[in-house]
């Protein structure tokens, strides 16, 4: 185990300002656009997240599993946002996913695992 929490990639398809609320409550993230990862494919996006041994988020609920193949290697976790979001509703998004998941799981027990919001 390499921490207790998880740490987070921000897919692109997500405001990098997701990533710096993160950040903000204690946690460590980075997003895709942040660190110049844009306009790749979701296999590219999902390898990022895994050699950075982290959670990667998405919204990219339609091609994300096919495109990536993400069913067939082993990651760090997935959280995929399944409904629309507004930016003003960012902050309601992120405690959600801090209360009933990242305050929930350890790092450990979010490999090889998809959650759907």
């Amino acid at each position: 185990m390499e921490g207790l929490f998880a740490k987070i990639y921000v897919d692109e398809d997500i405001s990098k300002v997701f990533a710096k609320l993160l950040r903000d409550k204690g946690f460590d993230a980075v997003s895709a656009s942040e660190i110049g990862n844009i306009n790749l494919t979701d296999a590219q996006q999902l390898a990022a997240a895994v050699n950075m041994r982290r959670v990667i988020i998405t919204t990219d609920k339609r091609n994300f599993f096919a495109d990536s193949k993400a069913k067939s290697i082993n990651h760090f976790g997935i959280m995929v946002i399944t409904s629309q979001y507004k930016v003003s509703l960012l902050n309601r998004l992120l405690n959600k996913i801090i209360q009933n998941y990242l305050n929930r799981y350890t790092s450990d027990e979010f490999e090889n695992t998809v959650f759907y919001l």
